[in-house]
């Protein structure tokens, strides 16, 4: 089993959020409910804060350092509209995607969706990286969001391929698109505050996909958590990349994957 590894980038600055959102007052709540809920301790909650003193949200210069360390083919998918709490701009999508190219100049860059559902506005977001970058890319519903129509709208757009189905499932065509589930995703397994009971529930996917006999297995894992700030999502994520490392499974990409697929018929 080899593992794909790729980031949502969610968040840019902190003032991408003023007049658009409520993502910085849920912030302050979430980390007072936590602080005071016991699931973060007071440093976690002062980095929180002194967080908001810089306008820099992402954290790829840090994910990406780290990424190379372990020889890992980065993914990152990076919104081309606003919604859900995705609120830069379009200027700014260009600056991610330049500060991504100037620490990863191989790093591959993808739609990070917002429609979802209407051909117009999915067409749109697919000519606005187009005109960043060159050659195919894939995509990535933030949210997850889909419908039943989702995945034909992304083929006939012309995506290389698509990750938003979660599930244990080997990677399958959509027309001319290749549909890679996701295996695990940060959120869904980092909950509570033991660590032991995080570690448990990821090896259970684990070993639940190596049992399945997948080929590949899909990690989501939002650069915004790399910092003090979420040790929790940081150390599962350190975790998770050293374990697979000791295990010799091989990183590998989605556009190196589909070349594998290619040229092994499937």
């Amino acid at each position: 089993m080899k593992i794909i590894i790729s980031h949502d980038v969610d968040h840019y600055q902190w003032t991408d959020h003023i007049f658009k959102d409520l993502f910085i007052q849920k912030h302050l709540f979430r980390s007072h409910a936590h602080l005071f809920g016991g699931k973060i301790t007071v440093a976690e909650y002062m980095r929180r804060l002194l967080l908001l003193t810089n306008n820099r949200q992402h954290r790829l210069p840090e994910i990406i350092r780290f990424n190379q360390a372990y020889n890992i083919p980065s993914t990152f998918f990076i919104g081309m509209n606003n919604g859900l709490g995705l609120s830069y701009n379009y200027s700014n999508a260009k600056k991610i995607v330049r500060i991504i190219k100037e620490n990863d100049p191989d790093a591959d860059i993808g739609v990070h969706g917002i429609a979802f559902n209407e051909m117009g506005a999915m067409q749109e977001e697919y000519e606005k990286l187009d005109a960043i970058i060159s050659g195919e890319f894939g995509i990535r519903m933030h949210y997850l969001r889909k419908d039943s129509t989702t995945l034909e709208h992304l083929s006939s757009i012309g995506y290389l391929f698509d990750s938003t189905t979660y599930e244990l499932r080997n990677p399958y065509p959509v027309g001319g698109m290749v549909e890679f589930p996701v295996s695990v995703m940060d959120v869904s397994v980092v909950k509570g505050k033991d660590f032991n009971k995080i570690r448990e529930r990821t090896l259970a996917v684990i070993n639940t996909a190596l049992q399945k006999d997948l080929a590949y297995f899909t990690v989501i894992f939002h650069d915004i958590y790399f910092d003090k700030g979420y040790s929790l999502f940081a150390d599962w994520y350190t975790w998770l990349v050293e374990y697979f490392h000791k295990q010799g499974m091989q990183f590998i990409s989605f556009r190196q994957a589909i070349q594998e697929m290619n040229q092994s018929g499937i």
